[in-house]
């Protein structure tokens, strides 16, 4: 639903037209708006309009009442950066409300769900994990991500989905992204990054794919719309090209490969002090 939302609200922000000053105003009003076309639709369905009698169905109240969230969903995605968390953490206080009230517990309707304002409230936090590939000559592997603009070179990986753990994530993204069906190896190290902007606090696991043979970087094959190029690069190559955080833990990775460090607890691309 956010995905849709974040994409709703980027649209209405990039619109020729579109005065940012306006924005929250403008969008609280259309919350306005659109509840008083489901009241409009209600009137419909009861009939109560004697000159237009039962205008309305209950399919077109339930839509006027969906356009109703919608606009306010995306309203609060204009009003706070992490739209998703407020309304959970929202939610989850409703909850304690009514609980507080008298209302039955979820677990009480035969749920089992009780703990649902605890976990409403929880802290959302993306996890990511990627894989370090490596030519004979000890040049890393790195791709260019098509969708970002600077700095938009990285290691072969991306998000890990709903029940999935980490490696077999990270597993997954490589063999999408540059067609490379490897067993991760030693974990390298995991870092952390804070909330930015829209974007949840990160975590990412960073895995040894080893060297690859000859055979294995002539199947190298892109992921069409996420990558449009490759290639394996020395330290100074990958420099230029990586974000620092990225760079960070190519370089904590590299001494880690290489047995001079256990495996790194990172903040940022750097060690924690």
């Amino acid at each position: 639903m956010w995905q849709v939302i974040g994409q709703q609200k980027h649209w209405l922000d990039s619109h020729p037209d579109a005065d940012p000053a306006l924005a929250v105003p403008l969008r609280v009003l259309k919350v306005a708006e659109e509840a008083g076309e489901a009241a409009a639709a209600l009137i419909g369905v009861t009939g109560q309009n004697p000159r237009k009698g039962r205008s309305h169905t209950e399919d077109d109240l339930a839509a006027e009442l969906c356009d109703v969230i919608t606009a306010a969903a995306v309203a609060l995605a204009t009003v706070v950066p992490d739209p998703d968390r407020v309304l959970g953490e929202h939610i989850g206080r409703v909850y304690m409300r009514s609980i507080d009230a008298g209302a039955p517990r979820l677990a009480e309707l035969g749920t089992g769900l009780d703990r649902a304002a605890w976990a409403a409230s929880l802290p959302k936090v993306i996890v990511g994990a990627s894989m370090l590939f490596f030519d004979e000559t000890g040049k890393v592997l790195l791709v260019r991500q098509s969708y970002k603009q600077d700095k938009n070179w990285s290691f072969p990986g991306g998000g890990v989905e709903e029940g999935e753990f980490p490696a077999a994530g990270a597993r997954r993204e490589a063999l999408e992204e540059v067609g490379l069906d490897v067993d991760p190896g030693t974990l390298l190290m995991v870092d952390w990054r804070p909330r930015d902007k829209e974007r949840p606090p990160l975590i990412h696991y960073l895995y040894d794919g080893g060297t690859l043979n000859a055979e294995q970087i002539a199947r190298i094959r892109l992921q069409e719309g996420e990558i449009s190029d490759y290639g394996f690069f020395d330290l100074d190559g990958a420099r230029d090209r990586l974000p620092v955080h990225a760079y960070g833990r190519l370089s904590h990775a590299l001494e880690v490969r290489a047995g001079r460090l256990p495996v790194q607890d990172l903040e940022e691309g750097r060690r924690r002090v």
